[in-house]
């Protein structure tokens, strides 16, 4: 090698490393974030809303330390996650906007509804509903999920938090 390279110029430069604003594989909700706000300006129904909704919801079910069912079949519908242990139904959508969480929130609940209609038992029935974001709503969109847990009926809200989920139940 060393005269294979004897009498030729080889040039080097310095290297700096530096923090850039990409988060880290560990950093469950910085990753989340910032693709939610990628896809924020494209259409309900494109590829990447619905990848994003797929892999927050294979995410969150990674977490998880009961048994659950993924797209499970409710009548004609089919819920994004139900947890049979806790008989709850979730919800996910890949934006936390006011219109997008009230669709979130408006879906669970005719999951739910429909699942009770046609129980045969109260071993099938669903008790609760909870809405899964990539990040935390805010302003308007937190506000009708406030009003509707009020009015209604518990809702609760799950989005990513570090390397975890948080879950916030709103009455």
């Amino acid at each position: 090698m060393h005269e294979r390279l004897k009498g030729h110029e080889l040039k080097s430069g310095r290297v700096y490393w530096q923090r850039t604003d990409l988060p880290s594989r560990f950093d469950t909700a910085g990753r989340f974030t910032q693709r939610a706000e990628a896809v924020a300006v494209q259409p309900p129904a494109s590829p990447a809303r619905q990848q994003l909704e797929a892999d927050l919801v294979a995410a969150y079910v990674a977490t998880l330390p009961h048994r659950y069912l993924r797209e499970h079949p409710i009548g004609e519908l089919r819920a994004d996650v139900y947890e049979p242990t806790i008989r709850r139904i979730v919800e996910a959508k890949a934006a936390a906007d006011v219109v997008t969480v009230a669709h979130a929130w408006a879906q669970a609940a005719a999951y739910r509804y429909t699942a009770n209609t046609s129980a045969l038992d109260d071993r099938t029935t669903v008790e609760s509903i909870a809405v899964l974001l990539p990040v935390a709503p805010t302003g308007t969109a937190r506000g009708f999920l406030e009003h509707v847990a009020a009015d209604c009926f518990e809702v609760e809200l799950i989005y990513p938090h570090g390397e975890t989920f948080r879950h916030e139940q709103l009455t």
